[in-house]
């Protein structure tokens, strides 16, 4: 078994229904249950028409280039719920990140990563934090922000271990439903 990883834009990388439908599938079982909401139109319609995020695939290339994980990532700038005035809590983290004189435009966001429930304890999730990490390096990208609990299972614990592990990880406010959001480096050093 090889698992082969790209990088690219969603428009790329999942720019067929059955693609999408490879991930709602991918989705359930990293999670272990169905979504309460329709995932397919919410990856098709908002994730990539809209958001357009980047993307990092994970493929089986000994299982038929079976999806097996998939992390999602963007500029802050690229979420609408982090726009200035969306949310009185957005407005206190940019204004959080202005005052660490950091360029709002060099801060990313990593909003979904799923390994399918086959694949677990490989170092799936690992291989793409840190293909992620250095591929927003690469492109100017200095700092991220990151929920205090994000995903579910050993994925947010991974996620949490290395928010705590960052020496420049800062508190720097919460969500509207007072999840604390952190603001760190982006280094490799991280997922070493």
């Amino acid at each position: 078994m090889t698992i082969v990883y790209e990088t690219d834009k969603m428009t790329a990388l999942l720019n067929t229904d059955a693609i999408i439908t490879e991930v709602v599938g991918l989705s359930t079982s990293a999670t272990g249950a169905e979504s309460p909401f329709d995932q397919f139109a919410a990856y098709k319609t908002v994730y990539r028409d809209t958001f357009d995020l980047w993307t990092i695939t994970a493929r089986d290339d000994a299982s038929s280039s079976k999806l097996v994980g998939l992390y999602c990532f963007g500029d802050i700038n690229q979420y609408h719920v982090f726009n200035r005035d969306s949310h009185t809590w957005s407005n206190a983290m940019r204004d959080a990140i202005i005052a660490k004189s950091i360029d709002e435009s060099k801060v990313d966001y990593a909003c979904a990563i799923y390994v399918h429930a086959d694949y677990t304890g490989q170092g799936i999730s690992r291989s793409m934090q840190k293909k992620r990490t250095a591929y927003q390096i690469s492109r100017g990208m200095t700092h991220s922000i990151i929920p205090q609990i994000i995903g579910v299972g050993d994925v947010a614990k991974n996620l949490n271990t290395a928010i705590a592990a960052a020496n420049s990880a800062e508190n720097i406010g919460a969500d509207s439903d007072d999840n604390a959001i952190y603001l760190f480096t982006l280094s490799n050093d991280v997922w070493s």
